[in-house]
């Protein structure tokens, strides 16, 4: 479990794991980093076809590391300071509540939260899309985060929520378990039998669809 913990700090940035460099700036930090360098060029792509739009990211672990992509956003991507928030477990309730005031009216254009935004705060007025960058165990703490946006009262009908996923990494099987425990639990609620056939789910074929490194397809049936 230490192991798969490390594994999916790697996924969000390699910096994540062991003592990171005294000389570490905000371009090596998210330039090393697939999933932060996509969400940073995404979120400005979004900000340039629509100016006033909001958008959310979900960053659950590495919160001293927050400033680093806060500022990449700012210096790198051209978001203004004042645009770019952050929300964690060191972030005041006063605070709180005014930077969800502020991104709500659209005068925040990036909020960064860790888990305190996950649950209990609306965060849907003006936001069209969430970046989920780190999956967790338990598909319920997905739909709790997609809840902070996807809900009655967002100004857009529709809204996107993406999960930067990297292949041949731990991802695959973090992703295929999320999916798995998700259809599962779809059965429980919608099913009217006293009990649940699992004899057609096949978890390792289809983790294998993910992998696309030959070498590591081929260790797995080894």
């Amino acid at each position: 479990l230490k192991a798969i913990g490390k594994m999916r700090l790697v996924t969000l940035s390699p910096y994540m794991v062991g003592t990171p460099p005294k000389t570490l700036t905000p371009t090596l930090f998210v330039e090393n980093s697939p999933k932060l360098l996509y969400t940073a060029q995404a979120i400005q792509k979004v900000l340039e076809s629509d100016p006033s739009t909001s958008q959310l990211v979900y960053m659950p672990q590495g919160k001293e590391f927050i400033p680093l992509f806060r500022e990449y956003l700012t210096t790198v991507c051209g978001i203004a300071r004042s645009k770019v928030a952050e929300i964690t477990s060191g972030t005041s309730d006063k605070r709180m509540v005014s930077l969800v005031d502020k991104f709500n009216a659209g005068d925040v254009k990036v909020l960064i939260g860790t888990s305190k935004i996950s649950e209990g705060v609306n965060l849907n007025k003006n936001t069209s899309v969430l970046y989920n960058l780190y999956l967790g165990w338990n598909p319920t703490e997905q739909m709790q985060v997609e809840g902070r946006i996807w809900r009655q009262g967002n100004r857009y009908k529709d809204i996107r929520v993406i999960y930067p996923i990297l292949r041949n990494s731990v991802d695959s099987v973090m992703f295929q378990k999320l999916e798995e425990k998700t259809s599962r639990l779809n059965v429980v609620w919608h099913s009217k039998k006293d009990y649940i056939s699992t004899q057609d789910i096949n978890p390792e074929e289809l983790k294998l669809g993910i992998i696309t490194d030959p070498r590591r397809r081929a260790d797995r049936y080894v």
